[in-house]
């Protein structure tokens, strides 16, 4: 009626009811704005239709392609795309375009040695959207256990570990080249807007496989006390002494 947008649930009786498509629903608004927030008379008792392009019917007209591209018609199964053996379709990347991606890499190493800002140069230098993550992203020793697990190699994992503020570090595989520089701390990262979600499982971090040995380890020689030593002596089984 008004051009807010609103979403039904059958069931929910603590919210109020409208009535659809003959039925009474409950129903609660989609958006959330400030209550200072006026919606345009243009909009209201319009509709708001999104395109998708990629969901539209070719029909008769050709299609350009690019030349290292093809149009998959199967709607189905969607991509990757296979071959008639049934496995994955894979470009091979051809002796020149390596070359010019590993001078691409050469020269972003340099820059990142010479003090160049990083996230510049990951802006510049990749495809990665590293905007949510400006401070870089932290690493323990739990991490490297479970990466070392997965198949990373840990020499690698080890360099990146070992390096100093400022520090970088170049892998190169059959598959990838991967350069890793090593930031200052934030101060109070896992109270701060952009780090603190990095910071959610520190328990899971801080209990390691290595913890949990040492303590079983230990755990025969543990004896309990029944006494809480605080500004009072407290016998847990009979109260205050």
């Amino acid at each position: 009626v008004d051009g807010r947008a609103y979403i039904s649930r059958n069931g929910d009786t603590l919210l109020p009811e409208i009535t659809f498509d003959g039925n009474k629903v409950s129903s609660y608004q989609l958006l959330v704005y400030p209550e200072s927030f006026t919606t345009s008379d243009t909009i209201k008792g319009g509709v708001m239709y999104q395109i998708f392009v990629d969901r539209f019917n070719r029909g008769s007209v050709q299609v350009p392609v690019r030349e290292d591209a093809e149009i998959n018609p199967d709607w189905e199964n969607g991509i990757p795309q296979y071959d008639e053996n049934g496995e994955p379709k894979i470009r091979e990347y051809t002796e020149e375009e390596i070359a010019a991606k590993k001078a691409k890499a050469d020269e972003a190493q340099k820059l990142a040695e010479q003090g160049e800002d990083f996230n510049d140069l990951v802006k510049k230098y990749t495809e990665l959207d590293i905007e949510d993550r400006p401070n870089g992203f932290y690493i323990s020793s739990k991490d490297y256990e479970m990466l070392v697990k997965s198949g990373y190699d840990s020499a690698s994992l080890t360099a990146v570990l070992d390096l100093k503020e400022g520090g970088v570090y170049r892998h190169e595989d059959e598959e990838s080249v991967v350069i890793v520089k090593r930031l200052p701390l934030l101060d109070k990262a896992y109270a701060s807007k952009t780090d603190a979600d990095q910071f959610e499982a520190m328990d899971g971090y801080l209990i390691t496989e290595k913890y949990n040995a040492l303590l079983s380890s230990m755990w025969d020689d543990i004896v309990i006390d029944e006494y809480v030593h605080t500004l009072k002596t407290v016998n847990v089984k009979k109260g205050f002494i």
